[in-house]
């Protein structure tokens, strides 16, 4: 997301790809930017604990004070607490984030930011933030091969990723007070309980979150509340980009319009 947001600015792509929407100051730097949202999905916890398969229960404070550096141990009694039937191991956890630019961060810290005080007003949230803890990968693919090859670790992916890479994750509390395993149909719940106008395609984005819509949202049963939208960015006129031709914009179209109606 970092590197395409980039690229649109740029003009140096026909179109780019992003979970997190432009910023008001992006904007400012790519006007008359379309965003279509283009799907839903979640962005999940991680992790590789020896004997330990999917389903280790989080609440969004206990990853805030795990990538804050205040838990430092698999067996602190904050994560015994929520996982009464699981023997966890008296192990320290690396933790393991992204490196470059991304809107998983940003989904991420939007989620963290929303959940811990300490979270919002010493790291905040965006597409790339100071990491108070941690070791980082590039990539969705980076972060789930060092949790692979790291014992005791935790990051977060897109939850394709954990799919694909047959990682373990994390089941995680919502504001109505339960631990929601990730899913299609998790993320599709959040989708209906959040309360989100969407504006024109070529308004300002910068406030549109279905994470923010569903903190403290205690109706939302089912939803997994680390949801969002993906958005493809591409410019309204596209004479702005230098190297478009009528031909290539014919295709840009159709292949939007296929992505959208049947993709």
């Amino acid at each position: 997301s970092g590197g395409g947001i980039q690229q649109h600015i740029e003009k140096t792509v026909y179109f780019a790809a992003s979970d997190a929407p432009l910023t008001e100051d992006q904007a400012r730097k790519a006007p008359n930017t379309l965003h279509i949202p283009i799907t839903i999905g979640g962005v999940v916890p991680i992790y590789n604990i020896p004997g330990i398969s999917k389903g280790l229960k989080f609440t969004g404070e206990v990853l805030a004070d795990i990538y804050l550096g205040k838990i430092t141990k698999w067996n602190d009694q904050k994560l015994a607490a929520v996982n009464p039937d699981v023997s966890l191991p008296d192990q320290k956890i690396v933790v393991v984030h992204r490196s470059d630019g991304s809107g998983t961060t940003f989904i991420w810290t939007s989620y963290l930011s929303n959940i811990s005080l300490e979270w919002r007003k010493n790291v905040g949230k965006g597409t790339s933030v100071n990491w108070p803890v941690g070791i980082g990968g590039k990539g969705n693919d980076g972060v789930a091969a060092l949790v692979q090859q790291t014992p005791y670790s935790i990051g977060y992916v897109e939850f394709t990723y954990a799919k694909k890479n047959n990682l373990a994750y994390g089941y995680m509390q919502n504001a109505a007070g339960e631990f929601i395993e990730p899913s299609i149909e998790s993320f599709a719940k959040a989708a209906d309980y959040a309360v989100v106008t969407l504006p024109r395609g070529d308004e300002n984005w910068s406030k549109v979150s279905i994470v923010d819509s569903l903190a403290g949202d205690i109706q939302a049963m089912g939803a997994y509340p680390i949801t969002s939208f993906s958005y493809i960015l591409v410019y309204k006129e596209l004479n702005v980009l230098p190297n478009m031709n009528e031909a290539a914009a014919r295709a840009l179209v159709e292949f939007l319009w296929w992505a959208i109606h049947d993709g």
